[in-house]
């Protein structure tokens, strides 16, 4: 009988595990399937049936997060004491172990009598405790499941890991609160590399759980303001796993890093060899102050990588890629290869990701920067062609809509975004963009204001929100948005540059300098900032450096017939005038001509430069002929007037043939 009894509660211990396993099964399956309200009730019975297992318990948690019952979650973690075990842990830590040794001991056993890892554990349940907190922007509370981690404290753990050696730190001794920030420190300070720990943290195909703590530390910190610890968090959980790609988004979108910055951290990365190929979209998705047309660069350096993101470019322009790669364009493939060297191990990737969105995005913001909006405008149309509702390149679109006046674009992009996104900023932005393109500033402001109450780290719209000043003569409310940028967006040179041309416009032309040559150096790739300091020098009778500054913003603008291109042409026509150099000034005014041929300004000037010259017999009549183009595409130009009559006078003056006089005496004697 006793035999049979044992038998039965065997068989039935079989049953209980197989229902069990069964049940797990059926809640990962709803939640694979989105299936969320079968997932809550299957995962609600499990936790009833296993006895309360902790992984049980997690599941049902996490299932009631998918769900968006953020506060229910939170409820059943405290119920089953999960998630006061996290706090206890960190209490221990703090040191208050006297008035809570036992309830941590108590959780230690609990955790060990279900087989669980204790560290691992109490890392998931505090990053799940967290999230919950996070989804319903409490975010202070969030800082208390995770930890304050200030910077302080930081230092100090860096100072703790020294002493220790690079071998004592290992997770199954970290726990609670304090412990998450060891681990933080650690990862912040290259501890990610060490083979021991690394395993630990991230297994492959998988993103390191303590990756994604320094990241929501980051967002919490981002949403209570406090920037620099937030820039700090983002750095820590890109060193921690190169795969947490939200932190570099974070990092690149709100410009928290200087170009420097950018270049450090990029080659701070331990990535693997097999993925040589994310570390140049990650380089190409960055900040476009690299200058592309750069001879004997190496694998690695930025400027390389925008030269092949360039390549990559042309190549897909000129045949579909993968004919090309598969063999059916041979000519092309060979083209390819030759462009890329032959010498990198990940071409294929490179071929391969020719056609994707993020690079052509990456190349359209960089022939933005260098002011190809033609350009810039025919690859992101093709991007957002393929994929209409890529909100990363939305801004790049809207920008450079805005520079070619494309009106009927700006309205149908922003009346679908506001149909399918209408809480997300850049559908307001998209309306403010067009509200701003056809001059009507105040409601454009209007919608500009209401892009950055829903997204204050937003820095297009505060660069609109000042423009919108600015287009009406309002200095001081543009100098407002545009200096609020500034100290937001501390890695971006735009702000820096507007603050100077408004500068410039209201005739302060010390402190206009001294903010141009601040985004100068941030930025020293941009013809926009040359041409600015040109026109600076220019003012302040600095005719050689004026003509200097001018000459780099040509030689980094993108040869194609652009409005900067031209206006930096005709500025530098100016300058050499001034120079008296006037063989050089008739050039460029005659290269402008060729870009803009209807521009009555360059005419008058072209004539000025003519009659200037002095030699009248030759030049004078060319002179009097660039006056009257001028005058037929502006007739109400009062200079052209004035100098047309003083050139016929001269003309007439030097041409009228000799004649002798003789006396005449109307009452002869």
């Amino acid at each position: 009988f006793v035999v049979s009894q044992k038998r039965v509660r065997t068989f039935c211990h079989a049953m209980e595990t197989e229902t069990l396993q069964q049940l797990r099964a059926v809640v990962e399956d709803c939640v694979g399937k989105h299936l969320t309200t079968s997932a809550t009730f299957f995962a609600d019975k499990l936790v009833s049936l296993g006895s309360r297992d902790p992984e049980d318990v997690y599941l049902y948690a996490q299932v009631l997060y998918e769900g968006k019952h953020y506060q229910r979650a939170l409820t059943l973690l405290n119920r089953e004491g999960l998630a006061s075990r996290v706090l206890e842990g960190r209490a221990r830590n703090s040191g208050l172990e006297s008035a809570t040794s036992s309830s941590a001991c108590t959780a230690g056993k609990y955790m060990t009598e279900y087989g669980c890892d204790a560290s691992d554990t109490r890392i998931r349940l505090t990053y799940l405790t967290a999230q919950c907190y996070a989804a319903m922007n409490k975010w202070e509370e969030c800082l208390k499941v995770l930890g304050r981690g200030d910077l302080e404290d930081v230092e100090e753990d860096e100072e703790m890991n020294k002493k220790r050696g690079p071998c004592s730190s290992n997770l199954e001794n970290i726990t609670g609160d304090r412990g998450a920030d060891i681990i933080c420190a650690d990862l912040a300070n290259g501890f990610s590399t060490r083979t021991e720990t690394h395993s630990r943290l991230r297994k492959r195909g998988s993103i390191s759980t303590i990756s994604a703590l320094c990241l929501l530390r980051g967002r919490a910190y981002d949403a209570l303001d406090n920037r620099s610890l937030a820039r700090h968090w983002y750095v820590s959980a890109l060193k921690a796993d190169y795969f947490c790609y939200e932190a570099l988004a974070a990092l690149l979108s709100q410009h928290m890093l200087t170009v420097e910055e950018e270049q450090e951290l990029l080659a701070s990365l331990q990535i693997e060899p097999g993925d040589k190929w994310l570390k140049f979209v990650y380089v190409t998705m960055g900040k476009k102050y690299h200058p592309v047309n750069v001879r004997g660069i190496e694998e690695g350096e930025p400027s390389f990588c925008f030269k092949m993101l360039n390549e990559l470019t042309t190549f897909k322009r000129r045949s579909c890629w993968t004919g090309a790669w598969y063999g059916r364009d041979k000519q092309a493939r060979n083209h390819l290869s030759t462009a890329l060297h032959k010498t990198l191990d990940f071409e294929t990737e490179l071929v391969a990701l020719s056609g994707n969105g993020d690079i052509a995005q990456a190349n359209a913001e960089c022939l933005y920067s260098r002011g190809d909006f033609h350009g810039c405008y025919e690859i992101i149309s093709e991007v957002l062609e393929r994929d209409p509702f890529q909100l990363s390149a939305i801004p790049c679109f809207l920008s450079v809509a805005v520079e070619l006046r494309r009106k009927s674009e700006l309205y149908l992009c922003a009346q679908k975004l506001v149909e399918e996104y209408p809480d997300h900023s850049v559908s307001w932005f998209a309306v403010a963009c067009y509200y701003y393109c056809v001059r009507q500033f105040e409601e454009a402001r209007h919608y500009f204001c209401k892009s950055t109450a829903l997204e204050k780290a937003f820095a297009p719209a505060w660069i609109g929100f000042g423009h919108s000043f600015a287009a009406q003569d309002e200095s001081d409310q543009a100098l407002v948005a545009y200096r609020t940028a500034v100290r937001m967006f501390p890695g971006c040179h735009l702000p820096l540059l507007c603050i100077g041309m408004e500068y410039q416009r209201t005739n302060n032309l010390i402190l206009a300098e001294q903010f141009c040559v601040k985004a100068r150096d941030i930025c020293p790739s941009d013809p926009l900032t040359y041409n600015e300091l040109g026109v600076l020098c220019y003012r302040n009778m600095n005719f050689v450096a004026a003509a200097t500054n001018l000459e780099k913003a040509l030689a980094l603008a993108p040869q194609v017939s652009t409005d900067l291109l031209e206006i930096s042409i005709v500025n530098l026509a100016h300058t050499h005038r001034k120079l008296r150099n006037f063989d050089a000034a008739i050039m460029w005014y005659e290269r402008a001509l060729s870009i803009s041929p209807l521009s009555a300004s360059t005419y008058t000037a072209l004539g000025f430069t003519y009659q200037l010259r002095g030699e009248f017999q030759s030049f004078m009549g060319e002179a009097i002929d660039c006056y009257h183009k001028a005058l037929g595409l502006s007739p109400e130009d009062s200079f052209a007037q004035e100098m047309l009559t003083l050139a016929l006078i001269d003309q007439c003056a030097v041409t009228m043939p000799p004649y002798d006089f003789v006396s005449y005496d109307p009452y002869p004697h």
